[in-house]
C-alpha cells in the first residue's frame, strides 16, 4: 500500500489512477478540510485530456469558463469591455479541449475527489505524513492523526 499526500490536483490525479488500476494506497492531507483558496486559475488542454481519461472532466468543463471577458476602467472611470484573453489551441494540436478553461484549483480538486470516491477512495483529512523510512523489506510512513501517531507499513507485493 502506498501513502500519498493530497496537496492538490497532482496527488489526487495519481490517487485516481492508482484506484482505477486496483493499486492499494492511502491518501492523507494534514489540513482538516479541502482548501478554498486557489493557486491556479486555469487549466490547459492536456490537463483536461488527463481528467477526461480519468473520467473526471465533466464537472470541470461545466464549471470552467472558456471565454473570460475583461473589463477595464478608462481615464474617465467608465467601465470598458475588452476582448477575452483566452487563446484557443491551434488546430494542429488535435485536442477535444481547445480552450483553456478559467476555473479555480479548488474546483478541479473537487472533481478529482468526486472521481476518487467513485473508485472507492477518499482523502484522510487531518492526517500528516511525518517520516518515511525504507529498507529492503519495504517502506514505513509515520503519520500523525488527530487520535495520535501511527505507522503505515508498505511491503512490496501488497
Amino acid at each position: 500500500m502506498s501513502s500519498l499526500s493530497e496537496r492538490g490536483p497532482a496527488g489526487l490525479t495519481l490517487a485516481c489512477d492508482l484506484a482505477r488500476r486496483g493499486v492499494a494506497f492511502r491518501i492523507v492531507e494534514r489540513d482538516l478540510m479541502p482548501n478554498t483558496a486557489s493557486k491556479a486559475k486555469g487549466i490547459q488542454s492536456r490537463s483536461l485530456e488527463v481528467l477526461d481519461d480519468l473520467g473526471a472532466v465533466d464537472y470541470v468543463v461545466r464549471t470552467g469558463i472558456a471565454d473570460l471577458p475583461m473589463w477595464f476602467h478608462d481615464e474617465h472611470g467608465t467601465t470598458v469591455e475588452h476582448p477575452s484573453i483566452t487563446v484557443p489551441a491551434k488546430d494542429s494540436f488535435h485536442t477535444p479541449y481547445p480552450n483553456l478553461l478559467w476555473i479555480g484549483q479548488f474546483d478541479v480538486e473537487h472533481a478529482l475527489r468526486e472521481r476518487l470516491a467513485d473508485f472507492g477512495g477518499a482523502v484522510e483529512w487531518g492526517v500528516e505524513a511525518l517520516d518515511l523510512t525504507q529498507d529492503e523489506g519495504g517502506v514505513t510512513v509515520t503519520l500523525r492523526a488527530p487520535q495520535g501517531g501511527r505507522t503505515a507499513p508498505y511491503e512490496r507485493g501488497t
